[in-house]
């Protein structure tokens, strides 16, 4: 995706889960991890101590940054396979290294110069050889550097065996063996100078995949994990309907270019679109372009650019639970279950009068949706109304349901079984399917909306706080706010977060100096310590 609609994307995901507007602005800022983040500390540098932005604000800014769009894609891959190890840093470096002086790399060559500047040898040397007259095609040339440099690492973290998400027991028996590999440099006149080098393998035994048919209570309703959605959604208590704004007039607007690949998966995932009946051929006056989203799994998904659509519907005031209010129940709990939704969205039908509305157009035609498209300002509320009512008998007893994600919680594998049945044939008589690849069972911990959640009781993923965990003491007040804008994401998690801070908080009011207390190292060593657990 490109810079806009990293934007939006993320905008839309933070008002579903009732950010107010400095929330969203700190979270937002809290992704532009790495040399990312400096982009925006060069930004807050320049204004008084103290300056709150809007999101107003912060969106306006990213948009005049002129940060190139296949890194803001990177990007963002990036942050979502951080729990699978951090992509290769060097490019964004290189990039980010641009903004906090951009009037002096207004040129393409200084702009090339600052960017090579920024990568590690190996890059350079292969990126020097290109030869590139355009900044943007040494920046393509480098994303497929890296693009080479990551598969070639996952070709070699696949030769370790390692475990699926999908495992019923979670400890598994380990051994090491370690095999001697000698690497002979035969072209060194220096017959000593033999390097050598120890290669671990790490066997895990017992670690085969655990299929669905293997799995207690599950195995008694494959039916409800399909490989694909069987077709069109049964007719439901909720139908999505799109109420405009009074006045308005349909909005059409031309197919974005796209490229060969981008063209032949459009029509692939048309096609598919279109024998599952979920999409049909279209005269509608409303015409939204297509883009294309990345999906968690690595894949991406073709959805209408609904942006212009969203601005003029009125939006459902269904209220969205507060996340940290949902873990209020689980609490003695020992053995969980968590269940993924297939496309959920595509699981409830568009009203009828309301089809035309989601329109959209491509290279292939005109086409609109039957079923609800990802991207429409009113889909999580109108999902999560129709979960609740499904499962209003089972919510705060041993349910949580947050839009497409079921957790199932239970206090012995006794009750659990009963649990789990009955969430297994409610989901059977709504004809609502799951992903079995994204489910997981009979776990005596689970991660769920950022959390671990345990018979200990519930602690905020450590994976998620590594980099606030791994801080050095600031040095000085930019480093102190780009540790509380990170912190301040999870302040909801701390009890007396703004106490706790107040040390160091002064320190960013105007014509204060700089002094590292005591009482300051007290503040930043708590913070971290306490964002390893709730409260």
């Amino acid at each position: 995706m490109d810079a806009e609609d990293w934007l939006m994307d993320t905008e839309r995901k933070l008002n579903t889960v009732g950010c107010n507007d400095q929330e969203k602005v700190r979270y937002a800022t809290h992704l532009l991890c790495g040399p990312a983040s400096s982009w925006w500390d060069n930004i807050v540098a320049v204004y008084p101590a103290g300056k709150v932005f809007t999101w107003e604000e912060f969106a306006r800014k990213f948009r005049e940054s002129n940060v190139p769009e296949s890194i803001v894609e990177r990007s963002v891959e990036n942050l979502k396979v951080s729990s699978e190890g951090q992509g290769h840093p060097d490019l964004c470096r290189g990039v980010f290294k641009l903004s906090p002086a951009v009037e002096e790399v207004n040129t393409e060559d200084k702009k090339k110069k600052r960017f090579l500047r920024g990568l590690s040898p190996q890059f350079k040397v292969q990126l020097r050889m290109m030869r590139a007259t355009e900044f943007q095609e040494l920046v393509d040339a480098a994303i497929t550097l890296e693009d080479d440099f990551k598969q070639l690492q996952e070709e070699k973290r696949k030769k370790a065996k390692f475990e699926p998400k999908r495992f019923v027991s979670n400890k598994p028996n380990t051994s090491l063996s370690f095999k001697p590999r000698y690497n002979n440099n035969n072209n060194n006149n220096n017959n000593n100078n033999n390097n050598t080098t120890i290669e671990v393998e790490l066997q895990l035994n017992n670690m085969k995949e655990v299929k669905l048919e293997d799995i207690p209570v599950v195995n008694e309703f494959q039916d409800v994990f399909p490989k694909e959605l069987p077709g069109m959604p049964p007719d439901r208590e909720i139908e999505f309907t799109i109420d405009l704004i009074p006045g308005t007039a349909p909005i059409a607007k031309a197919p974005y270019k796209m490229g060969p690949k981008e063209l032949k998966e459009l029509k692939e995932q048309l096609d598919d679109l279109e024998q599952k009946r979920f999409i049909q051929e279209s005269v509608s006056p409303w015409g939204s372009p297509v883009i294309f989203v990345d999906k968690r799994d690595g894949g991406r998904r073709v959805c209408g650019d609904y942006r212009n659509l969203n601005n003029v519907t009125i939006k459902n005031k269904y209220p969205l639970p507060r996340i940290q209010d949902l873990f209020d129940q689980v609490r003695g709990a020992g053995v969980f279950s968590k269940i993924d939704l297939r496309s959920g969205y595509h699981q409830i039908k568009i009203k009828k009068e309301d089809v035309p509305k989601t329109a959209f157009v491509s290279r292939y035609g005109h086409h609109e949706y039957l079923v609800v498209p990802f991207g429409l300002t009113n889909a999580p509320a109108i999902f999560m109304n129709l979960m609740n009512k499904i499962f209003m008998p089972y919510l705060d007893k041993f349910v949580i349901v947050f839009i497409d994600d079921i957790l199932i919680y239970s206090k012995d594998k006794a009750e659990h079984a009963e649990h789990l049945r009955l969430v297994l044939q409610t989901l059977r008589e709504h004809q609502l399917y799951a992903k079995f690849s994204k489910c997981e069972f009979w776990l005596d911990q689970v991660e769920f909306l950022g959390h671990v959640i345990s018979k200990d009781g519930i602690a905020v993923n450590t994976s998620k706080v590594a980099a606030v965990l791994e801080w050095e003491a600031p040095k000085t007040v930019k480093e102190i706010r780009g540790f509380l804008g990170m912190a301040g994401y999870y302040r909801r998690f701390i009890e007396g977060f703004s106490k706790i801070a107040g040390p160091m908080t002064k320190l960013l009011r105007k014509n204060t100096p700089f002094v590292w207390s005591e009482e300051c190292e007290k503040s930043f060593q708590t913070l971290k310590e306490k964002l390893t657990t709730t409260c």
